[in-house]
């Protein structure tokens, strides 16, 4: 009986502390790749650091977040980082669907090498016809 009683306790507890606080759930897309569900992007909420990441379908959520004024960033490697205000609600969910697109490299930094030109002895590595400065002899 006294263990009954702590279990519907802590359950109802969990119930009390969800409807203290909201949801954030959404899917993210990439737009280079006619919005196609855009994998392990990470979303974090600024103010507590909750992290998800998101699956294979582009979504993601993220629970137990205080009511109140918050803001997600959302970034993926190569690509714009993104941030959204949301508005998080005692017991409600918000609902979040943006793209991200890819950074396109500033080309005038690459320096691309003949050939047939043999690697100097610097401090700079030659993979085929690029120059990648900085790199290991």
């Amino acid at each position: 009986m006294r263990i009954a009683l702590i279990l519907v306790l802590a359950l109802l507890s969990s119930v009390l502390h969800s409807q203290e606080t909201g949801l954030v759930s959404g899917r993210i897309l990439d737009e280079t790749m006619n919005n196609e569900p855009l994998v392990q992007a990470m979303v974090v909420l600024k103010s507590t650091r909750q992290v998800s990441k998101t699956n294979f379908h582009g979504n993601f959520s993220i629970s137990g977040i205080p009511a109140g004024e918050d803001t997600l960033v959302i970034s993926y490697p190569g690509y714009e980082t993104l941030e959204i205000g949301v508005a998080v609600r005692k017991g409600y969910e918000v609902v979040v669907e943006h793209t991200l697109k890819v950074i396109l490299p500033d080309l005038d930094e690459v320096k691309w090498i003949p050939a047939d030109m043999p690697p100097a002895v610097t401090d700079k590595a030659h993979i085929g016809q690029m120059e990648i400065k900085g790199g290991r002899n």
